[in-house]
């Protein structure tokens, strides 16, 4: 599925959701990303053959990235408006 129309299907799915629940969500589903994330050396993410079908030349520090901070970035401004619509703000 193109990214847009993910994003689009997430958004359906849970846009009548609480803020509160969000933002519990987002906070468990974060720290479990970390958690995944600390037994991974610097030599797995350099290094696309320690990932079971992962393309040979896929940099897998950049699928995380791209996938994680890199990916929030793009919906800061959506949320910001959001959580001011909703009379909240988003830390900076």
């Amino acid at each position: 599925m193109p990214l847009d129309e993910r994003n689009q299907a997430i958004f359906d799915a849970n846009r009548h959701r609480s803020l509160n629940d969000v933002r519990t969500e987002a906070q468990r589903t974060f720290q479990d990303f970390v958690d995944a994330l600390q037994p991974i050396s610097d030599e797995d993410l350099t290094d696309a053959r320690r990932f079971a079908g992962m393309p040979a030349e896929w940099l897998p520090w950049k699928i995380v990235a791209e996938n994680s901070h890199e990916h929030y970035r793009d919906h800061i401004p959506a949320l910001r408006a959001w959580l001011e619509r909703a009379g909240d703000v988003l830390p900076p």
